[in-house]
């Protein structure tokens, strides 16, 4: 198993079972060798894309049955959002097109809502 192989599979780990992030971050520290910043920083970044991947599977598939959905951007809403994640609360194509994360460390995520 690949190191990448292996951070999919640390990922997943937390998302199916209870993780402190703190306990994500030295994973993926050891499997590649980070310091804990650096860690930290790929350990959000990509559980900001596999949530967000889990999260348009799932609104696809509620748009295959026939119902449409919204795309909403969010943020964590606080004085880190940068000014490439400032789309809170805008649907896709106001201003956003391609899903979190956009950036290192992005924390937005894409809630849907029924139109």
């Amino acid at each position: 198993m690949n190191d990448q192989e292996r951070l999919a599979a640390v990922i997943q780990e937390f998302m199916d079972r209870p993780m402190t992030m703190g306990e994500l971050t030295n994973a993926v520290a050891k499997i590649l060798g980070l310091a804990a910043d650096q860690a930290n920083e790929i350990a959000v970044t990509e559980l900001t894309r596999a949530y967000a991947m889990k999260s348009k599977a799932e609104a696809d598939e509620v748009r295959a049955s026939g119902f449409e959905v919204l795309d909403i951007w969010r943020t964590t809403n606080d004085e880190l959002v940068c000014e490439l994640c400032d789309h809170e609360g805008k649907v896709r194509g106001d201003g956003w097109n391609e899903c979190p994360p956009v950036h290192p460390g992005c924390r937005c995520s894409v809630e849907h809502e029924a139109a």
